[in-house]
């Protein structure tokens, strides 16, 4: 299959539109080149906007500072908008504050995705507008998602083995919430 293979500690940004065009039977892979984490997968600024991500698994990545800015996410959106992700599977962070984190995202889709074995939360959306439908998280070693300043709207979520909380919804955000089971 085709995929990248990063080396520990090393982290990729992309600050221009980026297309990941996996299929079912042949997903795009992101994973580290030994046991130790990548740094980071990145698609930050609005020349990155339009950016989409399908069919793609990643997995042992962490967290990094790149360039003075902190992406805390083993996927990590920042400051981008019209980013669509569909058929994510995401598991084994390692070192990081979360799985998938998004900042000062506007309109970000997430769709048909799986989230597993997430070190803290699984995602956490920070000021950031996003549309969830179809989820499904399990063993998240805090939230399994934490909203903080956003405005969110979830459809056809499972959350199974949160550490702390199943979502947190605070700190100013709006929530819209249909068929959630945690």
């Amino acid at each position: 299959g085709s995929g990248m293979i990063i080396h520990p500690g090393v982290s990729v940004i992309f600050r221009k539109k980026v297309e990941f065009r996996g299929s079912r039977s042949d997903p795009i892979t992101i994973t580290s080149h030994s046991m130790d984490p990548f740094g980071v997968v990145a698609i930050h600024g609005d020349d990155a906007s339009g950016s989409t991500m399908k069919h793609v698994a990643i997995e042992n990545g962490s967290q990094s500072k790149v360039n003075g800015v902190s992406y805390l996410g083993m996927l990590s959106i920042h400051n981008s908008s019209n980013i669509i992700i569909e058929n994510l599977r995401s598991s084994s962070n390692r070192g990081a504050d979360d799985m998938f984190h998004v900042v000062y995202g506007r309109n970000i889709v997430l769709r048909n995705s799986e989230f597993r074995n997430a070190q803290l939360d699984a995602i956490d959306i920070d000021l950031s507008t996003i549309e969830v439908d179809g989820l499904t998280i399990s063993q998240a070693g805090n939230d399994c998602i934490d909203v903080m300043g956003g405005s969110v709207r979830f459809h056809r979520v499972l959350l199974h083995q949160c550490g702390d909380k199943g979502i947190s919804v605070g700190e100013k955000s709006t929530a819209e919430i249909f068929a959630l089971t945690i």
